[in-house]
């Protein structure tokens, strides 16, 4: 056995072990409490940060929802001014387009304002010359007439008087009453031109024939001319009336007659051309002005120069009838001309059926 003071000193030893055990034990639980009371200080400041926390995220949450209500209103004004922008640029292009619909009509109507001024300018000026006209034709007319009618007057006073009539008197007589006759059956034709009422009695007939037959009959008046026909065939077929286009040809030579008083020789030239039927009258006359050259075939128009002057008689209908008869069997006629060198006139008219086939 052990010796009672070694055990006392053995139980003593372990009494002071577990007095330091015991020690230890409550430093441990002294630091396990100041650990747990700085813990518990964690919890309540982690508490404090996730309390906070939710503060922020509710604040958040509330942000975010204000956010997206403040989106949805904003793209709700967006979508409603979008609308509005869409209806005012529709009501923009709408009324734009009613600006340049209404810009054209005011255009046009503005265009149709100055052609009808135009038109009413021209209208003025063309009464104005019809007016001239008129005043220069009743002036002509009465000096034309004047001329036959006094030579008839005194052939009747010799007549009445007893006189013998030498036979010159009575071939001036006849001359005259023939121009009063040419005179008046030119203002009846322009009548019956300008009221449709000149009916065309249009069989074939040979033009190689009636117009050489025509320059015959003027070379017997024209004893001073030199009046030749050439032709390149004996026949030439259209379709016309015979006396209308005599009264053309006749018109025509008559013309080269009296407008080349000091000339030699008209020339006459019958031919076909291009399938149509050709007469040219040719003088070595006095000539056309090449500004009235566009307006001889004009109703009265006759040259200042040429008015009231006895070697060149004439209302100045005959070359307007000329025209109208030629248009009205389907053909034309134009002159050429040269101051002081003579004039030809071309008429062409469509061969006849059977001669153009």
């Amino acid at each position: 056995m052990l010796p009672l003071s070694r055990v006392e000193d053995g139980l003593q030893e372990r009494v002071r072990a577990l007095e330091d055990t015991h020690q230890a034990l409550l430093n441990i639980l002294e630091d396990f409490a100041a650990e747990k009371a700085r813990l518990e200080e964690v919890q309540r400041a982690v508490i404090n940060i996730l309390e906070d926390f939710d503060l922020e995220k509710t604040r958040v949450n509330m942000a975010n929802r204000e956010l997206r209500r403040q989106i949805r209103e904003r793209e709700r004004a967006e979508e409603e001014l979008s609308k509005h922008r869409n209806h005012l640029e529709a009501l923009v292009q709408e009324r734009t387009t009613e600006l340049q619909i209404s810009n054209r009509q005011l255009l046009e109507e503005v265009a149709e304002r100055r052609r009808a001024e135009d038109a009413v300018k021209k209208t003025n000026a063309e009464l104005e010359r019809l007016s001239r006209m008129k005043d220069e034709f009743l002036s002509l007319a009465s000096h034309e007439l004047k001329t036959p009618m006094t030579s008839i007057k005194i052939f009747c006073d010799l007549v009445a008087r007893g006189y013998d009539v030498r036979p010159e008197l009575v071939a001036m007589l006849g001359r005259q009453s023939d121009h009063l006759v040419r005179l008046v059956n030119d203002l009846l034709d322009v009548s019956r031109l300008q009221l449709g009422r000149m009916p065309l009695e249009t069989s074939p007939l040979n033009l190689v024939e009636l117009v050489s037959r025509l320059c015959a009959q003027r070379q017997y008046v024209c004893q001073k001319h030199v009046v030749t026909c050439a032709q390149d065939c004996d026949k030439i077929t259209v379709k016309g009336d015979a006396a209308r286009l005599e009264q053309v040809f006749s018109n025509l030579l008559e013309n080269a007659h009296k407008y080349s008083p000091q000339a030699s020789e008209i020339a006459v030239r019958i031919c076909r051309r291009a399938g149509k039927a050709i007469v040219e009258v040719q003088d070595e006359g006095i000539g056309i002005d090449p500004e009235h050259l566009p307006r001889i075939f004009e109703l009265f128009f006759k040259p200042a120069s040429q008015q009231g002057k006895a070697e060149f008689p004439g209302l100045g209908v005959g070359l307007y009838v000329c025209r109208s008869i030629v248009e009205r069997h389907g053909g034309r006629v134009w002159a050429e001309s040269e101051v002081g060198k003579g004039s030809t006139f071309t008429v062409e008219l469509p061969l006849a059926p059977s001669e153009a086939d």
